[in-house]
């Protein structure tokens, strides 16, 4: 009796290991997979820039080791230009082959990302991110939200600009000017018509992606089909019928028949400070603030002096990056995790604006970074500007010499500052117009086209095409946001 009792202990308890273990190998696997599963998470994040599919590469595996440490997933980088990013975009949405994360760099794209459904509403997963919505500005997070809802996350970018010139400093120290005495538009040709006398072979103003002039000092309100001009007032009007517009098309043809401004710049071209190389050039202009400013001596290489031309003003326009979740992104979570890991990490932030130290930049000291003397054959090439966060970087400067200092003042807030135009109910007519900004307004900018003779045909054509409609239905809605307020 005692022996059967015995065997059957003995049975019951092989019968319990037998199962332990069958429960712990399954644990175990199940632990595995889920390692396995998320060690395969990979994000892929569409960003500014001209890299090659080699350098894009290089700096991927640099910021998936650092990822894969702290966050336990790797990142893919895609680069596409400036000029191409919204189409791109575009086309991989087509294609049902979005990136997870991706910027948008006007208020007008913002909206129309949310209106393709593009992008995912943040609200709720930002309740779980508060030193993001507690970093930006309250201002800044309205000029991302689309109804009642939040779209992306505002890049930590300054948004108060002026209207500006960049100019070589080593043209201005050898002619034996100070920048801060060029203050307005006579003063401004007047030194242009010196540089050209003193160097007859060089390109006075070169062209950015084809525009010459960026602003006139106006409120867009998104797309300037209706405008507030000078960035004040709550009347809706029309940019390219104004006075304004109009001394400024016969200012700039007079400089390009003197020779100030490059041959066919509105016929495209690349970035400014590639243009300064490629025509000789002496400077060019931009929407002035010390991001930019240090932005395009980082690109250009060179020291760039900055001469003001307006007063500092702020509007919608401003906050002209953002960073969006895709709708179809399957690791919204991990998503927000890098996001917030580039902007609160040098590191990481450092990495992904100046690439790896050694290659693509030369450290100075623990905050502070420059140019490296001979850049790689595969070379990181992307632009500051385009990350969330600058601040949080170390700051670039001249290997031979500090940045400039820009002058700071106190900028004027157009009273719809917040404001995001909804184009749906004229979106026919917004396209005609558009269509025809593309055909005169650069070219009009760069001096190439006898204002006397376009800008009637201009102003016509808009007409036609129903840009009243257009500021019409813009008025409206602003008045509705002003009285909401």
């Amino acid at each position: 009796m005692k022996a059967s009792i015995a065997g059957w202990r003995l049975l019951l308890l092989s019968f319990c290991i037998v199962f332990c273990v069958v429960i712990y190998a399954g644990c175990a696997q199940k632990a595995d997979s889920d390692t396995q599963q998320k060690d395969e998470i990979t994000l892929r994040v569409l960003t500014v820039g001209s890299s090659s599919e080699e350098a894009c590469e290089r700096i991927s595996r640099a910021l998936s080791e650092i990822t894969m440490q702290r966050l336990g997933f790797s990142v893919e980088l895609i680069q596409t230009s400036m000029i191409d990013y919204d189409e791109e975009l575009s086309r991989l949405h087509m294609l049902n082959n979005s990136p997870d994360l991706f910027c948008y760099m006007q208020p007008e794209d913002l909206l129309k990302y949310v209106e393709g459904g593009y992008v995912y509403p943040l609200d709720q997963m930002l309740e779980n991110f508060p030193w993001l919505t507690g970093y930006v500005t309250a201002e800044t997070w309205t000029c991302v939200r689309i109804g009642s809802k939040t779209y992306a996350v505002p890049a930590n970018n300054s948004i108060n600009y002026c209207q500006g010139f960049v100019a070589r400093t080593d043209i201005l120290e050898e002619l034996g000017i100070d920048p801060a005495t060029i203050t307005d538009w006579d003063s401004l040709h007047s030194l242009l018509l010196q540089v050209k006398t003193t160097y007859p072979d060089m390109t006075p103003v070169v062209s950015h992606f084809g525009q010459t002039l960026q602003t006139l000092g106006q409120d867009p309100l998104g797309d300037n089909l209706g405008v507030l001009l000078d960035n004040r007032g709550t009347t809706v009007e029309n940019l390219y019928a104004s006075s304004q517009y109009a001394e400024v098309c016969a200012r700039m043809y007079q400089w390009y028949q003197e020779g100030l401004i490059q041959k066919d710049a509105a016929m495209g071209g690349d970035a400014a400070a590639r243009m300064l190389y490629l025509h000789n050039g002496f400077g060019y202009f931009v929407k002035m603030n010390e991001d930019n400013l240090v932005s395009n001596i980082n690109s250009a290489g060179i020291s760039l002096s900055p001469i003001v031309l307006g007063d500092t003003i702020a509007n919608s326009s401003s906050v002209n990056l953002g960073w969006c979740i895709a709708s179809s992104c399957e690791y919204k979570q991990q998503a927000m995790e890098l996001l917030e890991l580039i902007y609160t990490d040098q590191e990481t932030a450092d990495l992904c604006i100046y690439g790896q130290e050694g290659i693509d930049y030369l450290r100075l000291d623990q905050d502070t970074v420059t140019s490296i003397d001979i850049q790689p054959e595969a070379a990181w090439n992307t632009v500051a500007w385009g990350w969330p966060n600058r601040d949080v970087a170390s700051v670039w400067q001249l290997s031979d010499g500090e940045l400039p200092v820009f002058p700071t003042t106190g900028a004027r807030r157009s009273p719809a500052m917040g404001f995001v135009f909804d184009s749906t109910p004229v979106q026919a007519a917004v396209n005609r117009c558009k269509t025809i900004t593309q055909k005169y307004h650069n070219a009009l900018m760069s001096g190439y086209l006898d204002p006397d003779e376009a800008l009637p045909r201009f102003l016509q054509e808009l007409e036609e095409a129903g840009i009243q409609d257009v500021i019409d239905e813009k008025q409206s809605q602003l008045d509705i946001w002003l009285s909401s307020r």
